[in-house]
């Protein structure tokens, strides 16, 4: 069963979690790595373009609002999920946000005083700090939203549940992923902020346990080492690697010190350019346990446990997004479930889109001579075709000989997405059927129909 099964339905267990604190973090487990907790935030290296840019997030400030009017200023500038601060500004820009800033309080006519941080405040802190202005909300962690919600019981194991989608062509990837509390009337609900995906997947944890999180070093010494797609098999035969599923090839459970010198040999034949294949280094960390679980298993999620505090991950089943996380209440106003909801109408009609650009209609190839990609498409029309893939466009700039469009090498064989990439009015165009023409003169940003093209 994979989360693509249009036969799922009614709840399906996936985890257990325990929330020691009584606050429920849920973000994406993928990105760990930039988790500082309760240190003072730093971004590993490798992460920005350049080493530069690295030192400069590296040296950042927090600023803070202070004085009668600071929450009233915080929430009409509105660049922070609390109002009396404004994270994470590269050092190179402190001084001019401050003066932003204060532009901004004087013009509103607000009476504030503006504060540097130094060093931030850490991710921990921040969440703290939300908690105790309200019950549940977002908090940013180097430009990414997680979500904290509060009221959960400390005192016992709590399960995981998701509901199948249903309705649309996606029946069968998840409605909502939820943590069950208590047993109880939901009366309504409070959003609890929201958590970003960059990865496509999240976790439930416990708030406190995510500084247990080994994101970097090998727990028991051990890591694997996969590789696959094109050469795999050439590069597996090369290294004596045995193969570990159907396209699959590699090392599992090896001492950590094997597998970085096998990568390093690897990696050169990779950078090499001649052969192609994917390569992913996999040390045992928590990542690692929950993925592990995550591939093999028929509801993608896995349970990892930090210091004795069971961790829910799980695919979201839509890939990456930003979905809200809310607090289902009793008539106490006890929380009986913690929900993120991933089936939005948004999603859904995301995910056509996505599925249009890469496996339908945008997807499909088209012709386009060298002179209209390099210049600009003055003409373009569509045959019919029976081949496999090919949209039957046709794209020129206008003024192509026939000895030219006669080169193979002046012609290019495209998406139709990156087409529309390029110049956005093709986005209709492309939708015609085939039998039709269309032509834009110079310098005009619409296109005409030929009406007589068929004819022709």
């Amino acid at each position: 069963m994979t989360h693509r099964d249009p036969e799922r339905t009614g709840p399906v267990r996936l985890g257990t979690i325990h929330t020691p604190s009584g606050i429920l973090a849920t973000l994406d487990c993928g990105l760990m790595h930039l988790w500082c907790h309760d240190r003072p935030p730093q971004l590993p290296d490798g992460v920005l373009s350049s080493p530069e840019a690295t030192a400069n997030a590296n040296n950042s400030a927090d600023l803070q609002l202070t004085g009668p009017d600071a929450e009233a200023c915080g929430l009409a500038y509105d660049r922070s999920h609390h109002p009396l601060f404004v994270f994470d500004i590269p050092g190179s820009h402190v001084d001019e946000r401050i003066e932003g800033l204060r532009t901004f309080a004087d013009e509103h006519g607000f009476d504030v005083q503006i504060e540097v941080v130094r060093p931030q405040l850490s991710h921990l802190q921040r969440a703290h700090d939300i908690i105790a202005r309200q019950p549940g909300g977002s908090i940013n962690f180097h430009g990414i939203w997680a979500s904290v919600a509060s009221g959960l019981p400390t005192d016992r194991e709590l399960p995981v549940f998701a509901d199948a989608h249903e309705g649309t062509e996606f029946a069968g990837r998840w409605q909502r992923v939820y943590v069950v509390a208590r047993d109880a009337e939901i009366v309504r609900s409070e959003q609890a902020g929201w958590a970003m995906v960059d990865e496509a997947r999240l976790m439930f944890c416990d708030l406190d346990r995510l500084g247990v999180w080994n994101d970097r070093e090998t727990i028991d010494g051990k890591a694997d080492l996969v590789f696959w797609d094109r050469d795999a098999a050439s590069v597996a035969a090369e290294f004596a690697a045995p193969q570990l599923g159907e396209d699959n090839y590699g090392w599992r459970d090896r001492p950590v010190d094997e597998i970085v010198d096998l990568s390093h040999r690897i990696q050169a034949v990779r950078d090499a350019g001649e052969q192609k294949f994917a390569l992913d280094f996999r040390p045992h960390t928590h990542h690692w346990i929950a993925m592990e679980q995550v591939r093999s298993g028929e509801t993608e999620s896995g349970v990892v446990d930090l210091d004795g505090a069971a961790a829910t991950v799980f695919m979201t089943t839509w890939g990456d997004g930003i979905w809200e996380v809310h607090r289902d209440l009793d008539a106490n106003g006890q929380v009986v479930r913690a929900r993120v909801e991933l089936a939005t109408d948004q999603t859904v009609e995301r995910m056509r889109a996505v599925n249009e650009r890469f496996f339908g209609a945008l997807s499909e190839l088209a012709l386009v001579t060298q002179r209209a990609w390099d210049h600009g498409i003055g003409f373009c029309c569509r045959d019919h075709t029976d081949r496999e893939k090919d949209s039957g466009w046709w794209f020129s700039h206008g003024d192509e000989s026939q000895e030219y469009v006669d080169d193979p090498e002046n012609v290019l064989r495209v998406p139709l997405r990156d087409l529309v990439d390029r110049d956005e009015s093709l986005e209709a165009i492309v939708k015609q059927p085939h039998g039709t023409a269309w032509h834009r003169k110079p310098g005009a940003a619409e296109f005409s129909q030929i009406q007589d093209w068929a004819a022709e």
